[in-house]
């Protein structure tokens, strides 16, 4: 990924959108885990110009950035062989 932009380039933002999430996972039992979350996240968009009939400008264009904090709860319930607690392996999509 490249973020530095050439001259040529059009006049639009690299990154459009992020997000800050903490969360505290709490493990009830060996089969449920419950996890509260919050995240602050940016939506950054450029907004073009808005003109009424005659071309007069009525709205001006540019950067607009949209920021919501954003609340959540995952919930897990996991299904294990038998009834002893199998050991959990890696994805190796997962770091």
């Amino acid at each position: 990924m490249r973020l530095l932009k050439a001259d040529t380039d059009a006049r639009e933002r690299t990154v459009q959108f992020t997000s800050l999430r903490g969360e505290l996972g709490y493990r009830v039992s060996d089969h449920f885990d419950i996890t509260p979350w919050f995240a602050y996240q940016t939506e950054y968009s450029f907004t073009l110009q808005q003109t009424d009939i005659n071309g007069k400008v009525t709205i001006p264009g540019g950067r607009f950035n949209v920021v919501a904090p954003v609340v959540g709860l995952d919930v897990r319930f996991t299904l294990f062989q038998g009834q002893e607690v199998f050991e959990r392996q890696q994805l190796p999509t997962q770091h």
